[in-house]
């Protein structure tokens, strides 16, 4: 290049320097948010996989019932699937919770920022956010489970990358929530304490061998007795289910019983029976001696009637002899009675025999006594042998009826004879009858154990409870804590983040088409001057492209410079740093950005400069010299001076002049909104999530239950809750699907008694476009089972992503029991067991996590709306200083005319002024349907509603924004309208 050419750079530079400041103030605005955005998600894509490597992250994890035994641990082994035990407990730390569990040796390994592994029994190493949030550091002391921890060491392990305490969360809150890691020794002592938590059996594993598909196929065959569990949650609620099925079996054992017992009588009764039989037998055989017995007695009754006869006279005689006797001794008596009293006369007269007298009147007296007894006797044996005489009339009589009876006995036993043929004859019959009936309850006993057995088995179909000791499954791509990690949701950032820098790329080609066209159009004269001395196309050209490259560049280099620095990626780092537990990433610099910054921006102003000029070369010397206008006002445009006054006259012919230029400010303009809008709706939707999640917060307490308890307590309200999924752009997010019970207190939704048909949030309407009448898909991944319902309503619930349906109809689609539930809502804090509630989510968590989520998105908020506001204002400044430069001539013309200010701002401002209000308040509201149509890419993997509706006074903020820096530019500029001088302009003149 000739050296005269390269010596007018620095005077161009010098001459327009403030519209050279302007555009690479543009640029290097634009490359630092598009550097420092997507630079920062560089970092945290490529730090996550780096350290993903390194930590050896899980591919996935289950959890199960019980602990695997050593066999089922080798079947997995066998698969080529490594596993690690990442047991857990939460115990209480102050309000907040802390999960602990044993150091990782194998998978998920922690990744220590400081400090040291625990190496004795009171160590312990914490998450690094929990530290930062609650004020910990290393050697702090902390007491958990009744026992002190020194804190040896802060970091992150690769599965809590988003600090989920449920993965059913919809945002963290690491201050209230973190997980710490102790050595074994220490973890027993915990998970043995009655402050913590029940224990939790999760295992991560490894992919080799075999895929998460097949290792979920295995894990579904190991069997789990619950029975032998100490769950005795789990037992309770099985017991509960299986309720009737062990009445039918108590059922059965009572009929079993029976049978029993009645086979025992059976037995019994047939050897009663035979022996019955046998004794009538004997009687049968005895009845002819009865008959001969008969007979003889009959003669012998014939025998005693002869001799009863016979005594009844001897005794007749016998008591007339006694009668007798009865006389004689009486007078004995009497005789002897004499007999004393003459002795005793006797011994009074005689005194010689004095002394022998009373010895005779003793004996005489002994005399009289004995014979008095002896007539007494006699008197009695006369007596008796009289009543005995009286009574053998009736022993005769006696004699006779019993020869009579005889007869009769004899007739008897004939008769009775012929009643034992027939009663053996019968005997046998009922020897034969118990005998079948032995056979038949024999038989009957045979078939209850086979009932039983069939029934056994139709009851254990009927009631199946086989349970699987698999309790979840869980791959890294479903696992919000990994999924939804900071790797995943920077994404959203980059994806913003590109698309803005390509819309900030054709902005800054479009400035740089109009910046350079008005230059050559300005410097036409000069350029047909240069052409016609000889100097080549080329070179022209070459001279005109040197600057804007150069100063492209060096815009671009500052940019990325900015962008990479502390007050670039750096910064953006600190939302990441604050929001994930992630160890600290080290500096990338991605070729593409170096090249974005300072390889694009030079190379379009060269192709535009090119473009340009040499469309502008391409006229005659002669044409470029006198600065032809090829945009000048055709004959058939102009318009009637008869109609109009002159201003408006002039006015409307410099609009068409500068059609081009004000076309450039709506184009500008119209970039600059989008990417105003993006981060206004970013905020708009950050601020309706907080908004709506508290309106909707109804409920004080939700408790989802591992084993819900057999009564509902008082004061909740049941629900069964199913975890759903459903893909959206590539995007697998979990979908809540509340059965809810009639006339719910917690909920406007009124579901309908259908198994298809479900009312749906807002939450899931604006995330999914749908409405009433449209079908929504959800997927039970554990079943690989889609379910299709029709949308009958759409209510007001923003919190996470959840559908309703009826319990009843949710219970009968899902297979539970008529009274299952494993949700609880309430206003306050029930009375449950630690053991059987899995989370309990508070409506102060919701309201706080939203908050979270509002200030995690801040920074990007703020940037997008300054940055698109600074390239707004260049964009107008430049486009509306190109309007002024062009119309120089006009204005010098208009001014030795004597037109004012205000008549001159009338003439060339109002024109920009008609189309900026014009563009503002179309563009405004088309921009917007456009961040409409695109946002939900931008969102599409986060779980939440997408509703970025404004309120009615941010469409006239924004409209009064826009013209405020419209008013603000157009005033700065009408500083330099007036600056214009007619004489320096007009000797330019030809």
């Amino acid at each position: 290049m000739r050296s005269g050419l390269l010596r007018r750079i620095p005077r161009d530079l010098k001459k327009s320097w403030a519209r050279y400041l302007a555009l690479m103030v543009l640029i290097i605005a634009s490359m630092y948010i598009v550097v420092s955005v997507v630079g920062m998600t560089e970092v945290t894509i490529q730090g996550t996989a780096k350290k993903i490597e390194e930590n050896r992250i899980q591919d996935g994890q289950f959890q199960t019932f019980e602990k695997l035994n050593d066999e089922q641990i080798k079947e997995i082994s066998d698969m080529g699937i490594m596993t690690e035990e990442i047991f857990y407990v939460d115990v209480s730390h102050g309000a907040n919770t802390i999960r602990i569990g044993n150091v990782r040796k194998d998978i998920d390994l922690i990744d220590l920022d400081v400090g040291t592994f625990p190496v004795k029994d009171d160590e312990i190493v914490l998450m690094n956010l929990y530290c930062d949030r609650n004020g910990l550091g290393l050697g702090d002391q902390l007491v958990i489970a009744d026992k002190t921890f020194t804190i040896s060491g802060i970091g992150s392990v690769p599965d809590y990358n988003l600090p989920l305490k449920n993965m059913s969360d919809m945002t963290s809150d690491p201050s209230r929530f973190g997980v710490g890691f102790v050595s074994g020794e220490s973890y027993e002592q915990i998970a043995d304490s009655d402050n913590a938590g029940s224990e939790v059996y999760v295992y991560a594993y490894r992919l080799g061998g075999a895929s998460s598909a097949e290792l979920k196929d295995k894990l579904k065959t190991f069997d789990y007795d619950y029975e032998m569990s100490d769950n005795v949650y789990l037992r309770e609620i099985i017991d509960k289910k299986l309720e009737d099925k062990y009445d039918f079996e108590d059922g059965l054992d009572e009929l079993g019983d029976g049978i029993d017992v009645l086979k025992d009588g059976s037995r019994d009764l047939y050897d009663g029976t035979v022996e019955l039989y046998d004794g009538i037998t004997e009687l049968k055989d005895s009845i002819p001696d009865l008959a001969e017995g008969v007979d003889e007695l009959s003669e012998g009754a014939g025998d005693l009637y002869d001799g009863v006869s016979d005594y009844t006279s001897a005794v007749g005689s016998a008591a007339n002899g006694a009668s007798a006797l009865s006389d004689g001794a009486a007078g004995v008596a009497e005789g002897a009675g004499n007999l004393a009293e003459g002795a005793g006369a006797l011994g009074a007269g005689t005194e010689a025999l004095a002394e022998d007298a009373p010895v005779l009147a003793d004996g005489a007296g002994t005399l009289a006594q004995g014979t008095g007894n002896l007539a007494e006797g006699a008197e009695a044996l006369a007596d008796g042998l009289g009543d005995i005489s009286g009574k053998s009339g009736a022993l005769l009589a006696g004699a006779s009826d019993l020869s009579e009876g005889i007869d009769e006995l004899s007739d008897g036993v004939a008769e009775l004879s012929d009643g034992v043929d027939e009663l053996f004859d019968g005997s046998e019959e009922l020897k034969d009858g118990s005998e079948e009936l032995r056979d038949g309850v024999k038989e009957l006993s045979d078939g209850y154990k086979e009932f039983r057995d069939r029934t056994e088995e139709f009851l254990d179909e009927a009631y199946e409870v086989d349970i699987s000791l698999l309790e979840e499954f869980t791959e890294n791509k479903d696992n919000p804590r990994i999924a939804s990690d900071a790797a995943s949701d920077v994404m959203i950032k980059k994806s913003i983040g590109l698309f803005a820098g390509a819309v900030i790329l054709a902005l800054i080609a479009y400035v740089i088409s109009v910046f350079t066209g008005n230059q050559i159009r300005e410097e036409s004269s000069v350029i047909g001057t240069l052409f016609a001395l000889g100097i080549r196309k080329g070179e022209i050209a070459v001279h005109y492209i040197i600057l804007p490259v150069i100063l492209t560049f060096v815009a671009g280099l500052i940019g990325m410079l900015l962008g990479f620095s502390e007050f670039g990626v750096d910064f953006q780092m600190q939302d990441i740093y604050e929001y994930y537990s992630v160890p600290a990433f080290g500096n990338i610099r991605p070729l593409y950005l170096i090249i974005y910054c300072c390889v694009i921006p030079p190379v379009i102003a060269a192709v535009v400069n090119f473009l340009v000029i040499n469309g502008k070369l391409s006229s005659t010397a002669l044409s470029l010299m006198r600065n032809e206008d090829s945009q000048r006002i055709k004959g058939n445009e102009r318009t009637s001076r008869e109609k109009k006054n002159f201003l408006d006259d002039f006015k409307s012919r410099q609009i068409k002049r500068e059609r081009r230029s004000i076309a450039a400010v709506v184009v500008g303009m119209a970039i600059s909104l989008v990417l105003l809008l993006m981060g206004v709706s970013c905020y708009v939707l950050c601020n309706n999530v907080k908004k709506h999640n508290i309106r909707d917060a109804s409920c004080e307490y939700t408790y989802v239950l591992k084993y819900p308890p057999e009564d509902v307590p008082e004061g909740a309200e049941e629900c069964y809750a199913m975890s759903l999924k459903h893909t959206y752009l590539d995007y697998t997010l979990d979908v809540t699907l509340y059965g809810i019970v009639d006339n719910s207190s917690f909920f406007d939704a009124r579901p309908a008694k259908s198994e298809n048909k479900v009312i749906i949030g807002n939450g899931v309407a604006t995330k999914y476009s749908l409405g009433k009448g449209d079908m929504l898909i959800l997927t039970d991944s554990s079943e690989d089972r889609n379910y299709a319902f029709e949308i009958e309503d759409v209510v007001d619930y923003s919190i996470g992503l959840t559908v309703f349906m009826n319990i009843d109809s949710a219970r009968e689609l899902f297979g539970a029991e008529d009274d299952e539930y494993n949700v609880l809502f309430s206003h306050g804090r029930l009375d449950i067991e630690d053991g059987s509630v899995m989370s309990v989510t508070t409506s102060d968590e919701i309201i706080n996590t939203a908050g979270i989520f509002v200030d995690q998105m801040m920074s990007l908020v703020i940037i997008m709306i300054a940055i698109s506001v600074l390239i707004f204002v260049t964009v107008m400044y430049l486009m509306i200083n190109v309007m002024i430069r062009r119309a120089s001539v006009s204005i010098a013309l208009v001014k030795i005319f004597g037109y004012r200010s205000g008549e001159l701002r009338r003439i060339f401002m109002d024109g920009n002024f008609i189309a900026v209000a014009v563009s503002a308040l179309a563009g405004i509201p088309l921009c917007k349907i456009f961040v409409d149509r695109i946002y939900p890419l931008f969102i599409a993997n986060t779980a939440m509603e997408n509703d970025i509706t404004y309120p009615w006074w941010l469409w006239i903020l924004l409209f009064a924004a826009v013209m405020t820096v419209y008013f603000f530019i157009s005033t700065m500029l009408m500083g330099k309208i007036k600056r214009i001088e007619p004489a320096e302009i007009l000797k330019n003149r030809e």
